[in-house]
């Protein structure tokens, strides 16, 4: 597939991925919005409504940026935290419990920490519309010398989608070894860095 062909597929499954959290934040700010409209506020309230604006903030300040447009190193460890939040946010998709296994230490990346979101994003989501039914996912997070290897283990089977693949390259994922689990991707460890999670 030539490299214009790959940038289109990945930007429809990029646009396909925001309009996933687009929907979950138009939820969470329904929600907000009821709560804010309660006369007298319930105690707290407002606390609760401003944490949960400052998350669809955060996200929606993220949303649209192209892949490959930014730099590392990063640090995989928070880009693993937001996608537990962000997968959560999604609507459209087949439930789904995440639970995130990684070692001690992890080194830092040599991908933007956008990409690395987006592509464990794209990892998860991918397993979810496979997997059909609910799905209880595994994500195990190994390390090797100069790559971070992501395993998503689930019941579900099948592969991820071409445009998911395609989504993953612009993300600046390796493939990984033929030998690898079908839903495994690789991030190169940036050199000289040995950040931690």
């Amino acid at each position: 597939m030539d490299a214009t062909a790959d940038r289109a597929l990945a930007a429809i499954h990029l646009a396909w991925l925001d309009r996933s959290l687009l929907r979950g934040l138009a939820h969470e700010l329904a929600n907000v919005t009821q709560m804010l409209a309660l006369d007298p506020a319930p105690p707290g309230a407002v606390a609760a409504a401003r944490l949960r604006l400052e998350r669809v903030m955060a996200v929606m300040s993220a949303l649209g940026r192209a892949p490959g447009s930014g730099s590392g190193p990063s640090v995989i460890g928070d880009a693993l935290e937001e996608l537990e939040a962000w997968q959560a946010l999604q609507t459209g998709l087949p439930a789904a419990s995440l639970q995130v296994i990684t070692p001690a230490a992890l080194p830092a990346l040599a991908a933007s920490h956008a990409d690395v979101r987006t592509a464990l994003l794209t990892l998860v989501s991918a397993a979810r519309v496979a997997g059909g039914g609910e799905l209880t996912l595994t994500l195990t997070v190994a390390t090797a010398p100069d790559r971070v290897r992501c395993t998503l283990a689930h019941r579900g089977g099948g592969t991820p989608s071409e445009e998911a693949r395609a989504l993953l390259r612009e993300c600046g994922v390796s493939d990984p070894p033929r030998d690898a689990e079908p839903w495994t991707i690789e991030f190169v460890v940036a050199p000289g860095l040995t950040g931690s999670a």
